[in-house]
């Protein structure tokens, strides 16, 4: 990997071709695979300069990354004509070889389409319901672009994750990476 680079904007300057795609990225000179990912995070701040970046710990900061990379990865990914077996697997292995546990792409309505693993699920259309879920329709709705929750007991199994989420590059959606915590 070539020399390390800092990123001074909020976007990512980054050139796709088909092999980038199948578990490698090229932002700004450096070609970065999925087991170095979490490390490149770290040390590169999308958000810097914003409200945000000040009421955030390191961790959440790399997952907003994480997740910011996942919504640009999947737009570069459908624009290529990927289909979704390969998608998945390529979000499986980011999750197998950084500290991500799960990343769950919804479409516009807030059903999952993309993801880690196998999980049936739709997020709730309205960001006040009674749900952990609920805040991340805000996405949808355009009225957030980033969401960060605390560690809390998930919907679908009551296992303590934390998740953050962004809006989808492509189109409306939630683009969303969680870190299971213990209780």
């Amino acid at each position: 990997m070539g020399g390390r680079r800092s990123q001074s904007s909020a976007h990512i300057d980054a050139r796709y071709t088909q092999s980038e795609l199948r578990g490698t990225v090229e932002i700004k000179g450096d070609v970065i695979g999925p087991a170095v990912l979490a490390e490149h995070i770290r040390a590169t701040d999308l958000m810097e300069g914003s409200d945000m970046t000040e009421k955030l710990s390191d961790q959440e900061r790399a997952m907003v990354a994480a997740a910011m990379l996942a919504a640009r990865y999947l737009d570069a990914a459908l624009r290529s004509g990927m289909g979704k077996e390969e998608i998945d697997g390529v979000l499986a292995q980011v999750t197998r070889d950084s500290g991500v546990s799960e990343i769950w792409i919804t479409d516009e309505h807030g059903r999952i389409v993309f993801g880690s693993g196998d999980l049936e699920f739709t997020f709730p259309a309205d960001p006040a319901a009674a749900s952990q879920a609920a805040p991340f329709a805000a996405l949808l709705l355009g009225t957030e672009s980033v969401v960060v929750q605390e560690p809390r007991p998930r919907d679908v199994d009551a296992a303590v994750f934390q998740y953050v989420g962004v809006a989808g590059v492509d189109r409306p959606r939630i683009v969303q990476v969680g870190m299971a915590r213990q209780e």
